[in-house]
């Protein structure tokens, strides 16, 4: 392994070693990270061999430096001028020193893009460490294969007994005043330390507990699982892994920053699966490039001033909207567009699901403002409409081809919703228009604003690039673009920008956003502060 040795002292003086390695080719690294700082598992260190050594690699041909690092529970026990150490004595709270020592180093050598790889425990301190102490310097993470210390998942496994006799050997141990006194136990997984470190690890206080602390990481994070862990009962790690996976997956589900990806027949050294992980790696690089992308495009369309008084509003709605779906027909029916919003919702949309979803979105909120006067009126509490299917659901229909005859229904259909709906706001009082409902609901101001956003049919027609760089250099140039006709033309008061559910906002929140989202995943800045002055 060639390279340069380097060294750290932590916070509270503990000494660490680790190596950095330069890739070949001097220049930009290729990926959204400038280096990489891998931490090993329990007992390890940085110059065993392992999986991690192909992932090295990879990032190295790649224009990435690695730095392959020890923390404290580095090999089973040593002595150190802070005691004895090692994964036999180590208390898991301290890794967040350790982390934090080589992230300086690593700033130290001029890197500003960050990532981290940890892996088996190495990933618990990742995840534990992110979410305890933010750090703004690291820009991805990937954790593979952490297991869950979780007391009463562990005693809802089946054998638990096991676990509870080895858990109250090392209780008495405790009591009896020797909590350094090494014990060797089979579960969770085979080991030896002491009793004090076990009951710290495995406790009821579930101080580790990666279900608990993934909520709490901002980075961007991939979570990897090998498709063999847990899921054999004559195997100690389903304590560990028992039902992990899925319960990553669902909270990955919610959580936007979060990715999961089950490698398929990977043990937990991913004996054999090194390829299959690092596609994985690459797609989180790509999933994080998308994400800005979208935001951006997204705040380019919000980004258009509208007319504050609301018929002129909905008209220009109204005209925008069908010119864009005149022009459904000529469209790829099979082919699927995707957009993100803010929040990271997916719009998926085809022709025929562009007009269903503008069809429904204007019928549901044209009835919605006669079940709010009645609300108003008379005290009759609304009663939600669901005829209509979400954005989120893609029906057989949608997929299916479209002609210039079905486009012409289509188009009547809407049309006329559409004037039903603007015929109804001119009826409206100043006073229902602006009435705030008694449960702290949108007024019918904001109901309408939402109406008028136009978000199902434009993306037909401002389809983004599906390739993650090209995908994020079109939507850049798109935001630049209406920012800087905004500077160079500032819109008159009476119009105004209306974003996602209706809420009005100044040019100055996206661009804010977008600045602290790629300050974030440094994913490459672009002109956007200087061309609002706001660096």
């Amino acid at each position: 392994m060639n390279g340069e040795l380097v060294r750290v002292t932590t916070t509270d003086g503990v000494h660490l070693a680790g190596m950095l390695r330069q890739p070949v080719a001097s220049g930009v690294s290729a990926l959204p990270i400038d280096v990489v700082i891998l931490h090993h598992g329990v007992g390890g260190n940085f110059y065993n061999p392992g999986f991690i050594d192909r992932m090295a690699q990879q990032f190295l041909d790649r224009g990435c430096a690695v730095l392959r690092v020890n923390n404290r529970g580095h090999d089973l026990a040593y002595n150190s001028p802070a005691g004895r150490l090692g994964s036999a004595f180590e208390t898991v709270d301290d890794c967040r020193h350790d982390w934090k020592a080589w992230t300086d180093l690593a700033e130290r050598h001029g890197f500003g893009r960050i990532g981290l790889w940890g892996h088996s425990l190495g990933a618990v301190k990742t995840i534990y460490s992110l979410a305890a102490d933010d750090d703004d310097r690291i820009v991805r993470a990937i954790v593979s294969s952490p297991p869950r210390f979780s007391h009463r998942a562990f005693l809802d496994q089946e054998g638990h007994a096991v676990f509870e006799e080895y858990f109250a050997q090392a209780t008495r141990l405790i009591e009896a005043g020797t909590p350094d006194a090494l014990f060797s136990a089979d579960v969770p997984t085979s080991l030896l330390m002491t009793a004090r470190v076990y009951v710290d690890k495995y406790g009821p206080d579930e101080r580790y507990d990666v279900l608990r602390h993934l909520p709490d990481v901002r980075t961007p994070m991939l979570v990897t699982i090998g498709g063999e862990e847990g899921v054999h009962l004559d195997r100690p790690d389903r304590f560990g892994f028992g039902g992990l996976a899925e319960k990553v997956a669902a909270l990955a589900e919610q959580q936007s920053n979060l990715s999961f990806e089950l490698i398929p027949g990977a043990d937990h050294q991913y004996t054999n699966r090194t390829d299959q992980l690092w596609a994985a790696a690459e797609r989180l690089h790509a999933d994080v490039l998308t994400s800005l992308a979208d935001l951006k495009a997204v705040f380019a369309h919000d980004l258009r001033p509208r007319p504050a008084a609301l018929g002129p509003y909905l008209e220009q709605a109204r005209a925008e909207t069908m010119d864009e779906l005149r022009r459904a027909a000529e469209y790829d029916a099979a082919r699927v567009v995707h957009i993100r919003s803010e929040d990271g919702y997916d719009y998926a949309m085809t022709p025929r699901k562009a007009l269903r979803r503008e069809l429904d979105h204007v019928l549901d909120h044209l009835n919605q403002i006669d079940q709010w006067i009645a609300w108003q009126d008379q005290g009759i509490v609304p009663t939600p409409t669901d005829g209509w299917v979400p954005s989120g659901e893609m029906l057989d229909d949608d997929r299916l081809s479209l002609t210039e005859s079905e486009l012409g229904a289509w188009l009547w259909r809407v049309d006329i919703c559409w004037e039903l709906l603007i015929r109804r706001v001119g009826q409206l009082t100043s006073a229902q228009i602006d009435w705030q409902p008694p449960d702290g609901g949108w007024s019918l101001r904001r109901v309408i604003y939402h109406v008028g956003r136009g978000f199902y049919a434009a993306w037909l027609d401002r389809a983004l690039p599906d390739e993650p760089r090209a995908r994020y250099d079109e939507a850049s140039r798109r935001f630049e673009n209406v920012l800087r006709q905004i500077v160079a033309a500032p819109p008159p008061p009476d119009l105004l920008f209306v974003g996602r559910k209706g809420r009005l906002f100044v040019p100055a929140e996206p661009v804010l956003a977008v600045l602290a989202a790629e300050q974030h995943a440094q994913a490459g800045l672009t002109e956007t502060a200087s061309l609002v002055g706001v660096a």
